[in-house]
């Protein structure tokens, strides 16, 4: 128990805190654990995000890479946002599996689409534009858009 003096020069107790200091105690906790679920829940969506965005890059690459691997085919490829690869030969094999990846709920892409558009260049290669669309985990639309030489 602490003693101190009052306006008299008496000792006086003082015993606990009063009923207004802990209510503001409570409401000073209270904003600050407010502010840290804000935090956290901005972290998780932001995680959230950052995992979509590096699905949609290894989904580019994936397809860069099988386009490398018959690259004298490139050219067989190439298929616009929307469009349904078919055949049988392997580039429409590899387009099939790249377009259900992208499509797939499995994939982690919302809404998930893919195109590929080739532009030949004067020194006689082809550059190629692959674009991946998306939709964020707040529903806004999101692309990636990578391009090649082949």
């Amino acid at each position: 128990m602490k003693n101190s003096l009052d306006a008299f020069g008496n000792f006086k107790s003082q015993r606990g805190l009063t009923l207004v200091e802990i209510l503001v105690t409570a409401v000073v906790m209270s904003v600050g654990l407010l502010g840290i679920a804000a935090l956290h829940l901005a972290s998780l969506k932001n995680s959230v995000d950052s995992n979509t965005r590096s699905k949609a890059i290894w989904m580019v690459h994936d397809i860069e890479d099988r386009m490398r691997a018959n690259r004298a085919n490139a050219n067989s490829y190439v298929i616009l946002m929307g469009a349904i690869p078919v055949g049988t030969s392997v580039a429409a094999l590899d387009l099939i599996a790249w377009k259900n990846e992208l499509t797939s709920a499995s994939s982690g892409l919302p809404n998930g689409d893919g195109s590929i558009i080739a532009l030949p260049l004067p020194s006689g290669g082809t550059l190629y534009t692959i674009t991946v669309k998306w939709a964020e985990h707040s529903g806004t639309p999101t692309q990636f858009v990578s391009q090649t030489e082949i």
